[in-house]
């Protein structure tokens, strides 16, 4: 419909919206609240190393979205890698004799019985997630539960803050705010490590180029993206076996010093509607060099109807597609619940070239081991850690796992509780010997890692998908490829309106369809009232409305005999969000519109402390401007202008938000309006 720009008042609404919600809330840990919008996947987030998790009330994965279908339990990176161990003054470890006569048989460079043929004393380890079997979580938000007693003040002024965050429009390469500039004030804190500010909490909304505006002009691919980070360490200084779940217990975590900024795309054109893409930027936070690494996704599937609670997760089946042009693996249910589920859910590793994969499956309860990676004798298995083994394409027991690459048919007729393990990595040649295909990352070093995830009903459909993300991950998410196709509609934003029986509704719809409308109900009836609105235009408010309750709303886009809905949103007429009130560290008394909302004429006063030139231009909601006010020099001093609702043609506005923008010298104020009609 347009090309996507969306303003900075609107992202500011929604990280104040975030902030107040946070700060009203009970302490929280684990953040699994939020489900993406867009696109016709409905997905539980996380602050975690994970998707989806223990949450009896709302699926993991819904697909198609509002169907009452469960596709998946967890899903979690995996990231695997070898580093030399260390004593406490930093210095690398030999191996006093080879084979070594036990754990603590070693010594430094500068021992006398040191020579140039004692081998490294290598650390082979993983931190995942979630664990196969276990209830083990090893990637952490940096405001965890281990660090509660630790941190004490600050666990309790930040904790309710390191959150998953979602935003929405808020597209790299883009002026998002209509400043003139791009990407110029990404969201949150740019992460650094190690953070000057000792806090750690990355998610913080701030205001990286100093104009009075948080997170206004950042820049993903995704339409809407989900925002957070996770550490192996705790990136507070401590050192912890740092690992979280009731089995954590019977399990020794050493990290391998990452940090990992995850983030979720989403889309809602048609060929992406049924596509996320989760990008993991992990950086080496240690001193030390972390070699041989490898990555890998872990899935898994539990495919049934949601109401069916925990009946129906052991009869499914994960196999594999592989050609030259494609590596899939999925699951489905084998039974299909007489019909009820007949999707299959995939993985996709995108962009990984000149490396070796794999992918596993496991009988419940035969998950890998690397209880303690250290051991040096460790009974009955072939290695101490049998994660790095599968992650690397090896397999340390023939009798647990099978390779379904190689062998796609092994669970075909053996439906289980199936779970896989998708992985790359690259030559094993070790520190001293490495390849241009060898996969190291040096301290500081960050490693980008992107997993596709989607569903289709059938493998033609699945990889009909999976060339379009190739396509689509090799253009740089550019969207133009799909340009004409049909869009479901996406609703970005709501708010109740201070009459209290109104709400306002913005959506986003990227193809401008024949017809569009907005359906609303109360959330305690089954009946939809339906309102016809003008295609081009994509937000709205809902008016005459009851007050102090719940509604229902979608929007429904029709493309000749195609009708696509957006998700299901719910808001309360008394949801009402004061925009008078905002981030800015300007003083709304310097800048102010009265009356606010209004109709058809608002008064907006100012004050200026020198002569300067002032220009005063206003914007519509997707930051297009509508009406310049004024572009004069002025005194000193208070003045006011008036709008009376009307762009630079003389046409009238629609109902709806905007926003003002003075800019006096090297001073640019910006807030908001709401006309209503």
């Amino acid at each position: 419909m347009r090309l996507i720009v969306l303003c900075m008042a609107f992202l500011t609404i929604i990280n104040v919206a975030v902030c107040a919600t946070a700060s009203n809330e009970p302490d929280r840990m684990l953040d699994a609240s939020k489900i993406n919008r867009f696109g016709d996947i409905a997905l539980r987030l996380t602050n975690y190393g994970i998707i989806g998790g223990d949450n009896e009330d709302i699926p993991s994965l819904e697909w198609p979205r509002g169907s009452g279908i469960s596709y998946l339990y967890k899903g979690a990176l995996w990231f695997g890698g070898k580093v030399h161990r260390t004593n406490e003054n930093g210095e690398i470890l030999f191996w006093g004799h080879w084979p070594p006569e036990d754990e603590d048989d070693y010594i430094t460079e500068d021992d006398p019985n040191w020579n140039a043929s004692l081998p490294y004393v290598v650390d082979t380890l993983t931190s995942v997630g979630t664990d196969g079997d276990l209830d083990l979580v090893e990637l952490l938000p940096s405001y965890n539960p281990l660090e509660e007693s630790y941190l004490d003040e600050l666990f309790e002024e930040y904790n309710k803050f390191d959150v998953l965050r979602i935003f929405y429009l808020n597209i790299y390469g883009q002026d998002d705010d209509a400043d003139g500039l791009i990407d110029e004030d990404s969201p949150g804190r740019a992460f650094v490590y190690p953070d000057p500010d000792g806090v750690y909490c990355f998610s913080l909304p701030c205001d990286d180029d100093g104009d009075g505006r948080t997170d206004e002009d950042g820049g993903y691919p995704g339409l809407e993206t989900g925002v957070g980070y996770c550490y192996d360490i705790s990136p507070f200084g401590p050192v912890v076996d740092r690992d979280w779940g009731s089995n954590m217990v019977s399990s020794i975590h050493f990290p391998l010093g990452i940090s990992i900024e995850q983030r979720t795309y989403f889309w809602n054109n048609l060929s992406l509607a049924n596509v996320m893409i989760l990008h993991f930027k992990i950086t080496n936070v240690g001193e030390n060099t972390i070699y041989d690494y490898a990555l890998s996704y872990y899935l898994d599937a539990d495919i049934k109807p949601f109401d069916m609670g925990s009946e129906g997760n052991d009869d499914d089946v994960s196999t594999y597609l592989c050609s030259e042009d494609y590596e899939i693996a999925y699951s489905f249910d084998a039974d299909s619940d007489d019909g009820e589920t007949p999707g299959l859910l995939a993985v996709s590793i995108l962009g990984e070239t000149n490396c070796d994969r794999a992918c596993w499956v496991w009988a419940l309860g035969d998950g890998p081991d690397d209880s303690d990676p250290l051991d040096l004798i460790h009974f009955g298995r072939c290695s101490a850690n049998e994660k790095y083994w599968l992650q690397t394409c090896l397999n340390p027991d023939i009798e647990k796992f099978t390779s379904i690459r190689d062998y796609p048919l092994a669970q075909i007729d053996n439906p289980c509780d199936t779970r896989f393990l998708s992985t790359v990595c690259g030559d094993q040649q070790g520190f001293d010997n490495p390849t241009e295909n060898s996969f190291n990352l040096e301290p500081g070093e960050t490693r980008d890692f992107f997993v596709a995830i989607f569903l289709s009903d059938s493998e033609g459909g699945l990889i009909d998908i999976n060339d379009d993300l190739e396509a689509f991950y090799a253009s740089d998410f550019d969207l133009s490829m799909f340009d004409g196709e049909p869009w479901m509609p996406g609703i970005v934003h709501t708010s109740g309106m201070p009459d209290g029986q109104s709400i306002y509704v913005d959506c986003y719809v990227g193809t401008t369809p024949d017809d569009l409308t907005m359906c609303y109900r109360q959330a305690s009836e089954t009946e939809w009232f339906e309102l016809d609105l003008d295609p081009e235009i994509d937000d709205f408010i809902i008016e005459n409305l009851a007050g102090e309750t719940d509604y229902n709303i979608k929007v429904v886009a029709t493309y000749e005999d195609l009708s696509l809905e957006s998700a299901i949103v719910t808001r309360n007429t008394y949801d009402y969000y004061n925009t008078d009130q905002n981030t800015s560290k300007f003083q709304t008394k310097e800048m102010l519109a009265y009356p606010n909302p209004f109709n058809p004429t608002t008064t907006i006063a100012f004050s200026i402390p020198t002569d300067s030139r002032v220009t005063l231009d206003v914007f519509n909601i997707r930051g297009q401007k509508v009406r310049t006010l004024l572009d004069e020099r002025m005194e000193r001093g208070e003045h006011s202008v008036q709008w009376t609702g009307d762009d630079d043609n003389g046409k009238p506005c629609s109902s709806g938000v905007y926003l003002y923008r003075m800019k006096a010298g090297d001073t640019t104020k910006t807030s908001r309006m709401l006309l209503m009609k």
